[in-house]
């Protein structure tokens, strides 16, 4: 044949189906497009034989026409100036609707959408009820993850081109993305109901409370806790300078009240820096599981805490592990006062005894005291 033939300028065989020559012809138009090759005349000729013949073959018509004028001149039959072939170089220069749909598609394949859509833009404003145009438009915002404007530019391609069955497919696919997406994100809110139902019981039904926690300290909070550590601090060191005279010949008069003061202060610090949970929640917890009732179990290891620290530790691990109810929280209350207790017995070494032995009742007490006052600086976890 004296021109090129158009099955070999795309490298398809005669028998290719549309599919194979779109994928061709997307590879070759990336390949020699003129802006990205070294030789710009060559590949400028190249690229315009690649588009003329893809234009040919891609229509169902030129493409029968062209696969008749082929098989004749085949058999020497007849010449093929027969077929009148496209020449995108004449469309070009007339900017013709056609061009402009090419152009677009150009600037697609080379991951441009804005200009595409651009092109597809001025299509519309020559030919407002073209639907390629829109089915092209839908291809780009579907590429971009916007689906909604794919889903409205399919659906003016199908109302007009109503008997298209590629615009008709596209769309409905489209439309199952979009409801698949729907049922998954109900379904991910009901597994987040559901968890919250489980882990909160009755209250998971109002979601209020749950926006308005925060783990997070108020900038207030942080300075008035810091401030309260601070003074606990200083109170230790006055201590270590100086103990105070003996009251009752056993007990020095500061650290007894320095023990009382800290143990406050830290008891008021730790809620507001949220080092601890909010005191109704975490210690007035009601003991359902004995006869009496809802009892409050802060005000039974308060009490006995007065008497005797340990009897109080020892109370509140049986009633955790009866009503199967731990708070960490309590732990930490009950290991500061115990690392109290390690202070204070190392600042009066010579009452050390007596420090590990009855030091906890004034201490632990006076936390209880300062945790209450500092949770009504917070709202509740």
């Amino acid at each position: 044949m004296a021109e090129a033939d158009l099955y070999d300028i795309l490298g398809v065989s005669p028998d290719a189906d549309l599919a194979d020559i779109k994928q061709s012809y997307r590879r070759l138009v990336r390949e020699f497009h003129p802006d990205v090759s070294a030789d710009k005349l060559a590949a400028h000729d190249r690229f315009v034989a690649i588009v003329n013949a893809y234009k040919t073959l891609s229509d169902p018509i030129k493409r029968a026409m062209y696969d008749r004028a082929r098989q004749r001149e085949a058999q020497h039959k007849v010449v093929r100036d027969t077929v009148a072939e496209y020449s995108w170089r004449e469309e070009l220069r007339r900017q013709s609707v056609d061009a402009l749909l090419t152009a677009a598609e150009l600037y697609l394949f080379r991951g441009q959408p804005e200009l595409a859509v651009a092109k597809c833009q001025e299509v519309l404003q020559r030919d407002p009820n073209n639907p390629h145009a829109y089915a092209l438009m839908g291809d780009i915002y579907r590429e971009l993850g916007k689906f909604d404007e794919a889903v409205t530019a399919y659906t003016y391609a199908v109302q007009f081109a109503p008997k298209s069955q590629l615009y008709q497919r596209r769309l409905e696919e489209l439309l199952q993305m979009e409801r698949a997406a729907a049922r998954r994100t109900a379904a991910q809110a009901e597994d987040k109901r559901r968890l919250r139902s489980d882990g909160r019981g009755a209250d998971a039904a109002s979601p209020q409370p749950v926006a308005q926690r925060s783990n997070a300290p108020s900038p207030a909070g942080i300075a008035v806790g810091v401030t309260c550590i601070g003074l606990a601090l200083a109170s230790l060191v006055w201590v270590w300078f100086d103990p105070g005279v003996l009251l009752f010949n056993v007990v020095p008069k500061h650290a007894l009240v320095a023990a009382a003061l800290s143990a406050f202060l830290l008891g008021l610090a730790l809620p507001l820096l949220h080092w601890v949970g909010h005191v109704d929640e975490e210690l007035l917890m009601s003991a359902d599981t004995f006869a009496g009732g809802a009892f409050p179990v802060g005000t039974l290891i308060g009490l006995l805490g007065l008497f005797w620290f340990y009897l109080s530790v020892i109370c509140y691990v049986v009633l955790a592990l009866v009503q199967e109810q731990f708070s960490w929280s309590v732990v930490k209350m009950m290991g500061v006062t115990l690392a109290l207790m390690c202070v204070f017995a190392a600042l009066c070494p010579a009452i050390a005894t007596q420090v590990f032995l009855w030091g906890g009742n004034v201490i632990f007490t006076s936390l209880l005291v300062g945790w209450s006052i500092g949770s009504m600086g917070r709202s509740r976890w």
